[in-house]
Order: C-alpha cells, then sequence, then structure tokens
C-alpha cells in the first residue's frame, strides 16, 4: 500500500489526516511564538541584572579610581567576582586601560576591541552584548560630573538557555498530545459521518456484480440520503432502458435481415457512415467488390479514401461536400478505386444523409456498384469517335483527307492555314488545287502526293526541299507523307495527308550550321571548321594518286596587344574584322581562311605546291604589313608573322600539320617576326622547340605525379668558423624511373612559363624536409618567374604556418641576372622575406656586367662566385683576380663568400688561400638523396633547381 493511498485512499483517512494536520500546524505556531516570548523576557531580565551589578560597580569605584587605589579597585571586582553567571568584571579607565580585572594578567592592558571602543565613546551606560550566550553591559564611573572610568560586568546566559529548552520540550509534549486527541476525535467523526456512503458504495458494487435488484438502503434527510434516493432511481430507470433496448435489438435484427436479403439481391455493397464518430460500416459485399474478406477492411473514412484514384479523389470529395451543405439532394458519383491485386474498378458511389432538427447532417447511408464494364464501353465508344475528329481537327500539322477520287473531304484548322483555304470552300475540290507544290531549288511542280498514293496505293513522303505556294501566293517549306484510308474489305476509301511548316526550321538549320562553321567576330570560318576541312584533305590526300601537294599558312599577328592594350577591346575587334576581310579578299576560291583564336589565323591551300604557298604567304604578309589601323585619331602599323607547313598526305596526321604550322610560326617570331618561316623536316630550330614542347608536357606530367626528387651536395666552410651545410639540387623522375638532369627540363620550364610551378613545388618539398630533418637548415634558389609573382610571398608565408617552418633556417638564392632584370620586385620580396626572418644569396656572382653596382642595392647575406671564374683559379691570373676582388668586396659589405665548382685540391688551397668562406663541388661532395642525408649536427639546404 502506497503513502498516498494510506492518508487518502478514503474520506475517513483524509478527515483524520486534515484534522491532525490542522492540531499540528496550530500548536507549532503556538509553541513558538510562547518560546520567543520567553526567551525575550529572560533576555531583558538578564541585561537588567547585568546593567545592575555594572551600576553598583561604578558607584564603589568611584572613591578608588579617584584616590588610584588600585588594591581597593581590585578587592571590588573580586568581590563582585563571585557573583553567580559573571564571565569577567573589569574597572578601566578613560582611556581604555584595565586597572582591575577578575583575571590578574589583563591587568594594565588596553581595550582595543570594536565594543570597548564604541564604550569608550559612549557618554551613559549601555549593554555592548546581548544574546543567549553573554550578556556584556558597561556604566561610566563619575565623580561630580566627570567621568573617571567604566565599570564593566559579563554575565553568563547559561541558566536562561536552560529555561528556554525546558519551554520547548514542554511544548512539543503538549503539541504530541493535541494531534493524538485530534486524530482520535477526526477518526471518530469520520466513522460517523461516511457510514452512509458506504451502504451506497455497497449497492453499487452489488449492481456491479449483477444484481440489478440491490438498492441503497439508508434512511434520514441529509445529504447522504438524498444521494441515496437518486441512486435508487438511476437503477430503476436503467433495468426499464436494458427491457426496451432488448425489444429494439430484437425488431432491428428482423430489419438487418430482410435488408441483407435485398442487398444481396441487388449486388451492391453498402456504407453506413457516422459523421459525429466518423467511423464507416463497409458491408461484406462493399468489401468483396474490391477484392477484400470480411475482416480486412476497418471502420474509417480513410479505407475508403485511401483507395479512392488519386485523381479522382478531389472531384468525389468535392460531390460529397456539397450533398452535406444541403446543395444536391442526393449524391452520386462516378470514380475509381483500386482493387487488392492492384488494378482500379469504376464504381458508381449514391448515398443521402439523414439530418437533425437544425438541419446539420448526422449520417450518410450509400451504395456502391461496380460500373467498370459499362464504363470500358462507354470510352471506347467515345475514343472511337472522338479519334478521328480530334486528332484531324486538333494535331498540329496540317491534316488534308480526300474520297477515292482526289477530292478533299476534310481541311483541319492547321491545313486552312498553310493553304490559304477554309474547309468549307475546299470541299469537294481537286487536291492538286488546294495544293500547289513546287521544288525548293528550281520551283518546279511537283507531283501530288495525294494522287501518288491513289496510283501507287501506298504511303508516299513528300520529297525533301518541296515548298507549298498557298492561296495568297506565299512559299512555305513543308515535310511529311500521304496514306491511304482503307474500307472494312481494304479497298482505298479516300487518302489522308499530314504535312507541317517548316520554314523557321529550315532557316535555322542553315543559320546554326553557319554558326557552327564559322566565326561570329570576322564571319570566318572558326577553327572547328578549318580543322574538319584538314581532316577532309587529309583523307583526300592519303588517297590521292596523282601526288597533289597542299599546304597550310599559320599567320599570328605582330603588334596586335599594342592596339588592344591601349585603345581597347573594341578597337582589337575592329582591326580583326578590317584585316579579316582584307585578307579574305586576297585568297583563292578554293581556298579556307580561318580564324583558329584571339589573333591567330589559319589558310589551308588546296592544290597549292610549296613556292605557290610561299608567294601566297609573302603576299599577305606585305598585304597585313602596308595596311594601315587608324582608331580615334591614332595609327597603327600591324605586322604578321607566318608559318608554313606542307601537306603531302603520306602518314601525316591533323596534330602534325597544325603543329609543324604552329611551330613554323613561332619560329617567325623568335627571327624577329613580321616574315614567314617554313616548316622543313631538318629544321633545327623547330626540331628544339619540338622537344621543348615535349619536355614542357612532361614538366606538368611530373607535377600532377609528384615526380620530381631533391638531392643534396655539400658546402663545406674553408677556415672553420662557419657551419657545414648542403645545396639541394633538382632532378625530374621520368615514367621509366630515370632520373633526369636540370639541363633536360629547366629550359623548357623557363620558356612555357612553368618555372613559378616548379619553384613552388620545391618550396613545399622543401619545407616539408625541415620538419622531417629539425638538424637542416634550407636555402632555396627562385626564378625570375616566381619574383614577377605578386602571390609568391604569400604562398611561402602560409606554407611557413602550414609546416611550422623557422623563417631563420631558410635563405632564398636569387641569380644575379633574375635580381638585376626584375630589381624592383626583387627588392621588394627580399625586403619583405627579410622582416620575417629569412635569409638570401645572391648566386652567379660576377656573370653579369652590372654586378658591383647592383651589389650595394641587395640585402644578401651570401656571394656564390660563378663557377667560370673558380674552374681556372690555378691556370688563370685574371679569373683568380676576380675571385678575390669578389670575396674583398663582399667582406667589405659584411658578406659572406660561396666558391662554386671547386674540383680539386688545387683550387681548394687557393680558395683557402684567398680567404673564400665556402667551397663547394665534386672535389668537395658528390650529390647524394636527401634521405640519406640525416646527420646530427644541423646542415644548410639549398634547394635549386639547377644541376
Amino acid at each position: 500500500m502506497s503513502l498516498r493511498h494510506l492518508l487518502f485512499g478514503s474520506l475517513r483517512r483524509q478527515l483524520v489526516f486534515g484534522v491532525a494536520v490542522v492540531h499540528a500546524v496550530m500548536m507549532s505556531l503556538f509553541v513558538w511564538d510562547l518560546s520567543l516570548r520567553q526567551q525575550e523576557f529572560l533576555l531583558v531580565r538578564q541585561a537588567e541584572q547585568s546593567q545592575s551589578l555594572a551600576d553598583t560597580l561604578a558607584v564603589s569605584a568611584a572613591a578608588g579610581m579617584l584616590a588610584r587605589d588600585s588594591a581597593g579597585l581590585q578587592e571590588l571586582v573580586d568581590a563582585h567576582a563571585n557573583y553567580p553567571g559573571i564571565v569577567f568584571v573589569m574597572l578601566t579607565d578613560a582611556a581604555g586601560r584595565v586597572l582591575a580585572h577578575n583575571e590578574p594578567g589583563r591587568r594594565g592592558l588596553y581595550l582595543a576591541d570594536a565594543a570597548s571602543q564604541r564604550m569608550l565613546g559612549a557618554e551613559r551606560a549601555l549593554t555592548l552584548a546581548r544574546g543567549t550566550e553573554l550578556v556584556d553591559s558597561a556604566t561610566p564611573v563619575l565623580m561630580n560630573g566627570k567621568r573617571l572610568g567604566w565599570a564593566r560586568v559579563g554575565l553568563s546566559a547559561g541558566a536562561t538557555r536552560s529555561r528556554l529548552d525546558a519551554v520547548t520540550r514542554d511544548g512539543l509534549l503538549y503539541t504530541g498530545a493535541a494531534i493524538l486527541i485530534g486524530a482520535v476525535l477526526a477518526l471518530w467523526m469520520g466513522r460517523r459521518l461516511t457510514r452512509k456512503l458506504h451502504l451506497i458504495r455497497d449497492a453499487a458494487e452489488a449492481v456491479r456484480a449483477g444484481d440489478h435488484a440491490a438498492r441503497a438502503r439508508v434512511a434520514g434527510d441529509d445529504e447522504a440520503a438524498v444521494v441515496a434516493l437518486g441512486f435508487n432511481a438511476m437503477l430503476d430507470t436503467l433495468v426499464e432502458r436494458e427491457a426496451e433496448l432488448k425489444n429494439a435489438q430484437e425488431r432491428l435484427a428482423t430489419s438487418e435481415e430482410r435488408l441483407q436479403l435485398a442487398l444481396r439481391g441487388a449486388n451492391d455493397g453498402i456504407w453506413d457512415w457516422d459523421i459525429a464518430s466518423g467511423r464507416v460500416f463497409f458491408s461484406p459485399r462493399w468489401k468483396s467488390l474490391l477484392g477484400y474478406a470480411e475482416d480486412e477492411i476497418g471502420d474509417s473514412v480513410d479505407e475508403w479514401k485511401q483507395r479512392v484514384h488519386p485523381d479522382d479523389l478531389e472531384a468525389t470529395l468535392a460531390d460529397v461536400q456539397a450533398h452535406l451543405d444541403g446543395h444536391t439532394p442526393a449524391y452520386q458519383n462516378i470514380h475509381r478505386m483500386r482493387h487488392k491485386d492492384g488494378h482500379w474498378v469504376w464504381i458508381l458511389d449514391r448515398g443521402a444523409c439523414h439530418r437533425d432538427g437544425m438541419g446539420a447532417p448526422v449520417r450518410m447511408v450509400g451504395t456502391h456498384t461496380d460500373v467498370s464494364e459499362r464504363i470500358t464501353l462507354e470510352r471506347a465508344l467515345f475514343e472511337e469517335k472522338e479519334l478521328a475528329q480530334v486528332t484531324l481537327a486538333s494535331i498540329g500539322d496540317g491534316v488534308l483527307t480526300s474520297d477515292r477520287e482526289g477530292r478533299v473531304s476534310f481541311l483541319n484548322s492547321v491545313a486552312e492555314r498553310l493553304t490559304g483555304w477554309s474547309n468549307a470552300e475546299a470541299l469537294g475540290r481537286p487536291v492538286g488545287e488546294i495544293l500547289s507544290l513546287v521544288r525548293e531549288d528550281t520551283g518546279e511542280p511537283v507531283a501530288n502526293p495525294v494522287d501518288l498514293c491513289r496510283a501507287e496505293d501506298r504511303v508516299v513522303e513528300i520529297s525533301s526541299h518541296t515548298l507549298l505556294v498557298n492561296r495568297e501566293g506565299e512559299q512555305l517549306a513543308i515535310e511529311d507523307s500521304a496514306a491511304p484510308i482503307r474500307d472494312r474489305d481494304g479497298n482505298l476509301a479516300g487518302v489522308v495527308l499530314v504535312f507541317h511548316d517548316v520554314t523557321d526550321k529550315r532557316v535555322m538549320t542553315r543559320e546554326m550550321a553557319w554558326q557552327l562553321a564559322h566565326d561570329g567576330l570576322t564571319g570566318l570560318f572558326n577553327r572547328r571548321e578549318f580543322e574538319r576541312r584538314l581532316g577532309e584533305l587529309l583523307g583526300q590526300a592519303e588517297t590521292d594518286p596523282t601526288d597533289t601537294r597542299h599546304a597550310m599558312l599559320y599567320l599570328d599577328l605582330d603588334q596586335f596587344k599594342i592596339v588592344n592594350d591601349t585603345c581597347g577591346h573594341l578597337a582589337g575587334d575592329e582591326l580583326l574584322k578590317r584585316l579579316s576581310q582584307l585578307m579574305q579578299g586576297h585568297v583563292r576560291g578554293d581556298d579556307t581562311l580561318a580564324r583558329l583564336g584571339g589573333d591567330e589565323f589559319g589558310l589551308l591551300l588546296r592544290a597549292c605546291p610549296l613556292d605557290k604557298a610561299r608567294e601566297i604567304a609573302e603576299k599577305l604578309r606585305a598585304l597585313v604589313r602596308d595596311f594601315r589601323f587608324v582608331w580615334e585619331g591614332r595609327e597603327f602599323e600591324i605586322g604578321v608573322s607566318i608559318g608554313l607547313a606542307p601537306i603531302h598526305g603520306a602518314g601525316q596526321t591533323l596534330v602534325d600539320v597544325m603543329t609543324a604550322a604552329d611551330m613554323a610560326c613561332y619560329a617567325a617570331k623568335e627571327k624577329g617576326r613580321n616574315r614567314i618561316h617554313v616548316h622543313l623536316p631538318d629544321d633545327e630550330d623547330l626540331n628544339r622547340r619540338r622537344e621543348e614542347l615535349h619536355a614542357a608536357s612532361g614538366i606538368r606530367a611530373a607535377l600532377a605525379a609528384n615526380r620530381f626528387r631533391l638531392h643534396g651536395q655539400e658546402i663545406r666552410p674553408l677556415h672553420g668558423d662557419g657551419r657545414a651545410h648542403y645545396e639541394v639540387l633538382l632532378r625530374l623522375q621520368d615514367e621509366r624511373g630515370e632520373l633526369l638532369s636540370p639541363a633536360v627540363f629547366i629550359p623548357a620550364a623557363e620558356r612555357f612559363g612553368l618555372m613559378g610551378e616548379v619553384d613552388r613545388w620545391v618550396v613545399r618539398e622543401s619545407f616539408r624536409w625541415l620538419g622531417e630533418l629539425p638538424h637542416l637548415d634550407l636555402s632555396i634558389n627562385l626564378s625570375g618567374l616566381s619574383l614577377q609573382d605578386d602571390g609568391f610571398a604569400a604562398f611561402v608565408l602560409r606554407e611557413v604556418r602550414a609546416q611550422g617552418v623557422d623563417p631563420a633556417r631558410v635563405c632564398f638564392e636569387i641569380t644575379e641576372t633574375a635580381a638585376i632584370s626584375n630589381l624592383g620586385r626583387a627588392l621588394a620580396f627580399m625586403r619583405e622575406m627579410k622582416e620575417k626572418g629569412f635569409r638570401f644569396a645572391l648566386d652567379d656572382f660576377g656573370a653579369g656586367m652590372s654586378s658591383f653596382s647592383y651589389l650595394k642595392n641587395l640585402p644578401v647575406d651570401y656571394l656564390k662566385i660563378d663557377g667560370a671564374f673558380v674552374r681556372d683559379i690555378v691556370s688563370d691570373p685574371i679569373d683568380r683576380a676576380f675571385v678575390e676582388a669578389i670575396h674583398r668586396i663582399g667582406q667589405v659589405m659584411g658578406k659572406q663568400t660561396i666558391a662554386e665548382f671547386v674540383e680539386n685540391d688545387a683550387i681548394l688551397r687557393e680558395l683557402r688561400y684567398i680567404g673564400v668562406n665556402y667551397a663547394q663541388g665534386y672535389g668537395i661532395a658528390r650529390p647524394l638523396p636527401l634521405e640519406e642525408l640525416r646527420p646530427a649536427e644541423p646542415r644548410l639546404i639549398a634547394a635549386r633547381m639547377r644541376g
């Protein structure tokens, strides 16, 4: 039994618990108030007693203080100390010095606590503390109105606390007794007051057990008796209603039996919807119409809704709502419902609602009839009837039908619009009169397809490029066909001609074909069409037995960028259009002139020997050279570089020809522009460019596949005051796994603008090595392209942060040529990096002509003396003088020197004698892979892109 049930399980328990709680609360408040009053009374008595002792002591001590009789004062204090409950007794002078105290050790001390300070500042007697533990009182010692000092008494409140505890205990005893008496009284009252309720409850339990004759036998006129009378009357009414209900059920069973017999004969399903509860009765036949057993469908409206076809549901619900709202006398709708096996059943749904006295619908009853077969027949008939009419009247094409004699029997609206004849006007006329057809290219009449279909008894398609000349004389391009119409016996009953207007389509097709093959700006052929024609020409040349020669010209305008940059793109576009018109007027009719992109053009020369191709190229070059372009008062001269590539067809591909012409054009530009260069198989310049192109593609592939490798070569200090370090050399691993020297790929990388990407790869990988080898420093050579890159400094700083590299461990090397050619940007980059802690070295120093004049402006830490001076230092006094001069200038400027290409001991001795700080070369150490350079001592890595 839970605590809640124990206390509140019955009215009796609630009454007992409530009276007990009320007694407990009232007695607790009484005892608490009594204790507070008693405590206050006792504390007041204690304070009065303490103050009285202090007053007595002050009066007795006045003479002794005046006479300064310390012994007499102490006797007074000792006499008062014997009073019961005394904690302390003292006499002080006006300054707070203790003259006498019940504790001898305190005599002569000064009182400094807050209570004493308050006492010394007071003018009359006061109570310094009053609590349950201590009462502290003080009285001034006066003589003739003059204050000589203070008498102070501390009295314990222990006796008071004992009295308070006794009062509290008595109060708790009284409270317990009051609660007990109240509970007993409440128990007696509860039993008396709830006895009649128990009699009613017993009667209710008997009725629930099945004794419908049981009644509550309660006498009197109080509330319980009134409830008992009502309870008995309710039971009498229920017995009467039960008898009536039994009779009604018997009548209902008879009615339901009759209804079932009627429904079974009608073969319809019944539904009965209780609108208030939302419950629906579905008869077994209703369920079987959809293929369900009795227990497979519930009694909610959703059972019906979820089976109605989604396309029919909205209209069906609207019809139901219209009947419920009183807009229709009955509900009727035909819709589809999903059968258990998945197919759709057409249902004729009819019903009517029953309304209450206010006209609100409360119930709706109806039937379902399967009308699928009827609907199928009706639809078939309708479709059969409408098929021809809808097709002929509404089709987007023009439709003309004729009888077996070739006379018009029908024109749809589209055919009326296209021919200019109305259906009424054309009816019975010969088709040839209504449909006048001619050829698009010649204008000659075309045989009428209806007549051809009748004559040949087959489908006849209208020939391509056919025009319809309508009644107003307008010509329309049409397409489509004529087909025979047969009767049930298979005989020709007529012809149907279906046609549509393709005028816009043909115009658009021609425009799209033109746009696909031409450049939108110049009107010349575009690169796609040019390559298509070149491919056709190569195919012909491959199979041509006459050994006919062809040629291709690749034209690249010179100085076009000047016009574009100074006057804008509008001027550049206008220049391209004028030059295109100019060149188009000077090419042969069978040749193909195309704009390949930007300011580049291609000319395909058919059946043109090499000498003739040279002649045509020279005419075009002179034509462009003599052309003067004027824009907004400014005049420009334009040149053109032309590459000529012969086409012989023997194994040549489109890429071969285009590449050969492109490289020849590039060679013409390299040799001074505004000239012609012919591609020949033994042309060394073109072969070199081809190799560079191949190398450039290899560099891109190596960057994508991460096939670059770093090696290190030692740079040794010569005088013991420097740190040994290494220079890292870049290698490229080809597809076969072989390592290539930088001399193979660096020129191509510089020519094709790839050095910036290579530099970034080297920086990233070198920084990664710093993380793996904490004892190594790093020095990285940068190309001129990286110095021109405004974003390179930000890239370096991002890598430093990403890989946690200390800039003090990094030194960048810049070649003298790169630094001088990009002096402004080189200085900006070096100053920004120096502020971050990086170091710099000037590589190949002495190779340029302005080394010493620029050196004082470059904030470098190291000078790397060009190896051309170091290699012959032993045998050539001039080279030795150069090395010595470079070293001396470096020392004066506070820069250390490094000698490259140190190949033997003799060179090493000379360098030591001169005082060069570092030496590097095969005479010192050969390069090794960085994986093998893992010494314990710190090393300086110089990451280079050269061998």
